[in-house]
């Protein structure tokens, strides 16, 4: 018989970004909400020339998983053998074997109600088959094929593959970019665009003058304009490049932790006396930083790369107070162009940072940009994405 009370969904979580507090993005927001519910397993498949260079978490050789509630758990899982740029098909056969042997278990442990693949990158898609799932759900962050582009071509040409099955079988596609989607015309009878959520009480917190500022940024040369985030190929550094060039009394800060580049890539930006990367930081203290922001950035390519960027920190910029100014990003012309300073170029960009820093701050602005931010809260958004995914048919036969 048929209940109207929902059971708990077990949700088998494939994502392509480890869980962290330096890097608290869309993956984490979504399931940390969903997990209040249902039961959350967040995989995280590390490769293993990650392992051996030490950047896979601890205890990923052997499949060990972690609890953040008493529903989510974080299963870092690195695979036991090189692939050796995808030419061996059967050593990444033998390391999903055995990571599916681990999901079981786990699966197992919590399992109730329906089961639900959620991916955010398209691997692993051998649990489709193997799992039987009630609902497949993937949700698109980026155009994953344009960021493997600098990648062999054999990794390419495998994303572009499983990407294509994974759209094909998946039941609803939830999309960041409107922009993306709209391009991929062919399933948009299952796809729904949910650009991106904020914490506004969290994030609003930059707007207080208490609270002390952290040692590492505190004696920085002002004025300062600061970016937080991947520190990633998808940002254009040229462009902030001549800015510090252009403007050496200015300071330009970048807060995150260094993915898919290193040091060495950007070594002659870096170099520059007023350029500062201070490395990663906890989410819990990304309000204090803002609060030494006079303007926030939004520094991304206009390439592929970047084109089908809708970045959560544009909302946490603007929860924040702190004026905005972007690349031409259609996400935000398209969404935020009431609010965030958008440049045509890298010297307009300079210009708009100039025509911004010339104006007293102004408390009838900020209070705009806080009510635009509180208008996108990620616990209205994750609910309407459950509804979505999980409407009351799929449990209508639980009892």
């Amino acid at each position: 018989m048929a209940t109207s009370k929902k059971p708990k969904a077990t949700i088998v979580c494939i994502s392509h970004l480890e869980w962290t507090d330096t890097l608290f993005q869309r993956p984490q927001q979504v399931m940390s909400r969903l997990s209040k519910r249902h039961h959350v397993i967040y995989y995280k498949e590390w490769a293993f020339r990650e392992w051996i260079h030490g950047k896979a978490a601890p205890g990923s050789i052997a499949g060990l998983c972690r609890k953040v509630n008493s529903s989510l758990a974080i299963c870092d899982f690195a695979m036991p053998l090189p692939r050796f740029r995808n030419h061996l098909k059967l050593f990444e056969d033998i390391g999903h074997w055995l990571a599916l042997r681990r999901i079981r278990s786990l699966i197992g442990e919590d399992f109730g109600g329906p089961l639900i693949l959620w991916y955010y990158f398209p691997v692993f898609l051998e649990l489709i088959r193997s799992l039987g799932p009630d609902r497949v759900v993937y949700e698109c962050m980026d155009n994953y094929v344009a960021l493997s582009h600098n990648t062999p071509g054999s990794i390419v040409a495998g994303v572009k593959e499983r990407e294509a099955r994974l759209l094909q079988r998946a039941d609803i596609i939830f999309y960041g970019s409107q922009t993306l989607m709209d391009e991929r015309s062919g399933h948009r009878h299952k796809s729904r665009h949910f650009p991106t959520g904020v914490d506004t009480e969290h994030f609003a917190r930059g707007m207080e003058g208490q609270a002390p500022l952290p040692a590492d940024i505190k004696g920085l040369q002002k004025p300062m304009l600061g970016y937080w985030g991947a520190v990633d190929q998808r940002i254009d550094y040229a462009v902030l490049d001549r800015c510090a060039r252009q403007r050496p009394d200015w300071s330009i800060v970048l807060i995150g932790p260094m993915v898919t580049i290193s040091e060495r890539d950007i070594s002659s930006f870096l170099a520059l006396p007023n350029v500062h990367w201070l490395g990663p930081k906890a989410y819990q203290e990304l309000p204090r930083y803002a609060r030494a922001f006079d303007i926030c950035m939004l520094p991304f390519k206009t390439t592929d790369e970047g084109k089908y960027l809708n970045p959560t920190k544009t909302l946490e910029y603007l929860a924040a107070g702190r004026p905005v100014v972007s690349t031409k990003i259609p996400e935000i012309e398209r969404f935020y162009s009431d609010m965030v300073a958008v440049a045509q170029s890298g010297s307009d960009l300079v210009r708009k940072c100039e025509s911004i820093l010339a104006r007293e701050p102004d408390p009838v602005e900020q209070d705009r940009r806080l009510a635009k931010a509180k208008g996108h809260s990620w616990d209205a958004m994750v609910d309407q994405m459950e509804k979505i995914a999980m409407p009351l048919p799929l449990f209508s036969d639980v009892s």
